[in-house]
């Protein structure tokens, strides 16, 4: 029994502070901030053992599910995968430029102009619409000479005077409007439309 106690070394300062330093390893590879989260975690999971059992079932019985849905319906497992790719995609757009990025460019200045330079330009907006079409009720309701409606129409925007006296109601619409309603030739029916268009200007 001497003989074989002989041949080993008895356990060094050197030795049991390596052992420490082993035992403590773990701890200390996490972050700190993955640290703090692991003790609120086993904190949580010690004052909670049924709802950790619960989660740790749901947890085995979604991947089931997930594994027979892919086994019997592959395609719709490869569909939901694309979709779920496809919205983070969308979330990693919207994260890093926001939601700005899928609006059109003319819009991008609201976002830089004051509350007070977006309510005046709706305000006059608004008044120069207002005055167009009261101008256009003073032609259609009163009894104007010639140089009366000379002047109204010589205030108008050239381009609301275009679209309300050169033009066909049709040229309103929206272009996909036009194509659904006289179909693939609509564009020469609209032209058509403009060439017998009388000037219904006084």
């Amino acid at each position: 029994g001497v003989s074989s106690h002989v041949g080993q070394n008895p356990p060094t300062k050197a030795s049991a502070s390596k052992c420490a330093a082993m035992a403590e390893t773990p701890s200390k590879a996490l972050p700190p901030g993955m640290q703090a989260v692991a003790a609120e975690f086993s904190a949580w999971a010690t004052q909670e053992p049924w709802l950790v059992a619960c989660s740790a079932m749901m947890g085995t019985g979604v991947v089931c599910l997930l594994l027979g849905v892919s086994n019997s319906q592959p395609l719709l497992f490869l569909l939901c995968a694309a979709c779920m790719c496809l919205f983070v995609r969308f979330a990693d757009v919207v994260e890093r430029h926001g939601l700005v990025q899928f609006l059109p460019k003319s819009t991008h200045w609201l976002m830089e102009a004051s509350p007070f330079q977006i309510l005046g330009c709706i305000v006059n907006s608004v008044a120069i619409v207002g005055c167009h079409l009261t101008r256009l009720m003073m032609l259609l309701c009163m009894e104007l000479n010639e140089a009366q409606k000379q002047e109204l129409l010589t205030h108008m925007h050239p381009r609301f005077r275009q679209a309300i006296f050169r033009q066909p109601a049709v040229r309103l619409l929206p272009r996909s409007v036009r194509h659904v309603l006289m179909g693939r030739d609509s564009e020469k029916v609209v032209t058509v439309a403009e060439t017998k268009a009388t000037t219904a200007q006084p």
